[in-house]
């Protein structure tokens, strides 16, 4: 948003504008160089989505859910913390961890099929959400016992 601001700032500046217009005046060489688009104008998801630092939390019962890393700021009131979130009837966390969108993650089966899938498309949900299974999420059929998965 600071870029946006600060090039919105210089379009509609005058005095920029003419400084512009002095360089362009004064260095208006022809571009010796080409550009070419080495993937023909094609883009996939990754190339749309920032690549941002995110947490993830999974729990024993194959909920997992993705977080903004400002979720847990510093209190700084010598307090105990916060949760990370709600938790299903007799289910834990089992894993916790902090990886980019871009990240490939890897899931492991109680078969011991491995998936792989970009991190990214995890749904995002607040702290307090309890997070959403991942097996409808991957469309991962082939698990024997949802309580298998880890990261």
């Amino acid at each position: 948003m600071e870029q946006i601001s600060s090039l919105e700032e210089l379009l509609s500046s005058r005095k920029h504008t003419l400084q512009k217009q002095v360089i362009n005046n004064n260095f208006s060489t022809p571009r010796s160089s080409t550009l070419e688009d080495a993937d023909n104008g094609l883009l996939d998801g990754m190339d749309i989505i920032p690549n941002k630092e995110m947490l993830l939390a999974l729990s024993g019962k194959g909920y997992v859910k993705r977080m903004k890393p400002d979720t847990f700021n510093l209190q700084n009131r010598g307090t105990i913390g916060k949760s990370v979130g709600k938790l299903r009837v007799n289910d834990t966390m089992s894993d916790f961890l902090v990886c980019h969108a871009h990240d490939r993650l890897l899931y492991f089966s109680d078969k011991g099929i491995v998936y792989s899938a970009p991190a990214y498309e995890i749904p995002e949900c607040s702290r307090a959400a309890a997070g959403t299974r991942l097996i409808p999420v991957y469309y991962l059929t082939l698990f024997h016992n949802e309580q298998g998965i880890r990261l």
